[in-house]
């Protein structure tokens, strides 16, 4: 389906960009939630909530562009609606704003060998004093004390064969909108912003007669980017 749009088409336009750009920020958060460094993984969530949800915001404002947008966008609403992930992160974004933190829990599958220590010291920061495997944000390093006596978090990258540390929501929401779902809080991010990508995609194609974004690393690219072979 192609709709044909003559008015306001650079505003069109304008609109869909904007949606690219919002969705690229939310795949940046779910880069941050890959990162080996708790800080980076919590900050990465909190973003992918709060810009996941912007996309669809953002493509709304082509209802006052497009008389056609109905024909459009109630399909992928319906789908989105029969999703429960879709159910799930609004009201972790709302949650998020009016509490101000996240629910979620860390789980942890360590296989440590004395070998795998030794490797791990060689990395050991002045002053530290114990070394801790997925924190409260996912996180692994060492507990540095500082000269003032604060404890500090000194955060460092542990291979996946030492442990396997995976992010995971809990509490009242997982269980009314996800229960049973065992998917960790990356693969229940990089599901809805697929879904987003492919609402994103249509739009270029109904509105712009466009094929959909590449894709690199199973991340599609800005429009403007196209990769070379």
């Amino acid at each position: 389906m192609v709709i044909q749009v003559v008015q306001n088409q650079s505003e069109i336009e304008s609109v869909i960009a904007r949606a690219e750009d919002v969705l690229q920020a939310a795949y940046a958060g779910l880069d941050m939630m890959r990162s080996e460094k708790g800080s980076q993984k919590n900050l990465g969530l909190r973003n992918v909530l709060t810009f996941a949800r912007s996309v669809t915001f953002v493509l709304q404002n082509l209802s006052s562009k497009s008389e056609d947008f109905d024909n459009f966008y109630t399909p992928h609403q319906e789908k989105m609606k029969a999703d429960p992930v879709f159910s799930f992160f609004p009201d972790a974004r709302n949650n998020l704003e009016k509490q101000g933190k996240l629910q979620i829990e860390v789980k942890a599958e360590i296989t440590l060998s004395s070998a795998d220590m030794q490797a791990i010291n060689v990395g050991k920061p002045p002053g530290a004093k114990s070394f801790f495997i997925g924190d409260e944000l996912g996180g692994s390093g060492w507990l540095v004390d500082l000269p003032n006596g604060e404890e500090l978090k000194y955060y460092t990258v542990v291979h996946t064969s030492v442990a396997s540390v995976e992010t995971h929501f809990n509490g009242v929401l997982i269980e009314k909108f996800l229960p049973d779902d065992g998917r960790s809080a990356v693969e229940l991010s990089e599901h809805i912003l697929e879904q987003l990508s492919i609402i994103v995609d249509d739009a270029r194609l109904v509105y712009l007669d466009q094929p959909p974004a590449e894709r690199y690393n199973g991340k599609p690219l800005p429009s403007y980017l196209r990769i070379v072979k």
